[in-house]
């Protein structure tokens, strides 16, 4: 009996080291470290960085790590795909570095890069990992429109529109300009106002687009859409790019004025006539009531007319209300026979505001002096028959 356990114990004592022995056996980790930038965007290259540790027992050799290719990714041309080690050590990490170009077609999100590692000439695993990538596109948003005057009113000119311009994307936009395509009614105030260049706008900044505009007197209130046109160059693959973005310009209500009718007393004008009355009708054809309307007449200093009134106050007009305005001149004995053309400016006020709308009337000189020459005539030949008939009668 004895003997039998001491044969067991024996037996056991010489398994056990056989045993130990199979259970010693390399075991390497393989991670993504961390890479740069992070996320990877889209047609750029990242720096990979592997870290590989032994974390079994007894030492790794002859390990093997190669990158494999996997769409989006792809290594560097000059990069050594394949790294061979003699022996990995317990507890004594390695750091791999890779640089890794990202594909331009490359969707956001996570894509999976491959590890290929091997030990003893023998395959162990493929590692597979995740790598976030993010497109650091240019995105336009416009943030606000500030015009001067600040109410836009039709029948205006050079209304200054400054539209601030925000790239609200994540990269970078270079020789950044701007067309505004105005609608109906709305035309630019000169040659080329309606075009704005701004320059670089990295990410997540603003510029200011500046355009002269005239509007139309038959624009109605209300808000009308145009279209802010932005070209730029996209800083992440240097491609030339267009985005289109709607503007809201809002007219306000404003009064409008129109000359109706021009009447004048007498219809026919002569040199040297007097007291001559001119009537000036006018009409609000516009959505809003003007106050202290005021009609006045803006004369050449050389047209030959004395007026008895230069201004003539009208007073309020409600939207298609009219107005009339009477002046009276004189007109000089040299006056030409002809049509003269003559300013008038209509003045008014909205919300304390002076407003000015000019327009021109015409009327004609049609009437010549008499000739005075046939009156000396008569007089002489009167004053020869008074003195013969005088001469006869003292005869």
């Amino acid at each position: 009996m004895k003997s039998a356990i001491l044969f067991m114990v024996l037996a056991m004592s010489w398994l056990m080291p056989a045993v130990q022995g199979q259970g010693l056996q390399p075991e390497l980790s393989v991670v993504v470290s961390r890479y740069d930038p992070f996320p990877a965007e889209p047609g750029k290259y990242m720096t990979l960085w592997i870290k590989v540790q032994n974390v079994g027992a007894v030492a790794a050799r002859n390990v093997t790590i190669e990158l494999l290719d996997t769409y989006p990714f792809s290594l560097d041309e000059s990069e050594q795909r394949t790294r061979t080690f003699g022996e990995v050590l317990v507890t004594e990490p390695l750091i791999l570095e890779y640089r890794v170009r990202v594909d331009s077609g490359a969707l956001d999100g996570r894509n999976r890069i491959d590890l290929k590692i091997s030990s003893d000439g023998m395959v162990f695993f493929i590692r597979s990992f995740d790598i976030t990538v993010e497109s650091k596109v240019v995105d336009f948003a416009i943030g606000s429109l500030v015009s001067e005057p600040e109410r836009l009113v039709s029948g205006t000119e050079n209304n200054k529109l400054t539209i601030s311009l925000q790239n609200i994307g994540e990269g970078d936009a270079k020789l950044v300009s701007t067309e505004l395509m105005l609608p109906e009614g709305f035309i630019p105030s000169e040659s080329y106002s309606d075009e704005y260049a701004i320059g670089s706008m990295p990410a997540e900044s603003a510029g200011n687009a500046v355009f002269y505009i005239d509007i139309d007197k038959s624009v109605q209130a209300g808000e009308h859409m145009g279209t802010l046109k932005v070209f730029y160059k996209d800083g992440s693959d240097g491609e030339y790019k267009r985005k289109t973005l709607q503007v809201r310009l809002p007219v306000r209500s404003s009064p409008s004025f129109e000359i109706t009718e021009v009447e004048i007393l007498p219809a026919d004008i002569g040199q040297g006539m007097k007291e001559v009355e001119m009537r000036i009708s006018i009409i609000n054809s516009g959505s809003r009531e003007a106050e202290n309307v005021n009609i006045r007449i803006l004369k050449e200093a050389t047209q030959p007319f004395d007026f008895k009134e230069k201004s003539n106050f009208v007073g309020s007009m409600e939207a298609n209300g009219t107005g009339q305005a009477v002046f009276h001149f004189d007109v000089d004995n040299t006056a030409d026979l002809k049509k003269y053309i003559m300013e008038v400016e209509i003045r008014y006020t909205t919300d304390s505001t002076v407003n000015i709308v000019n327009d021109r009337i015409s009327f004609e000189v049609t009437e010549q002096l008499p000739d005075p020459t046939g009156v000396y005539i008569f007089l002489i030949i009167f004053l020869v028959i008074v003195g013969m008939v005088v001469w006869f009668i003292r005869r």
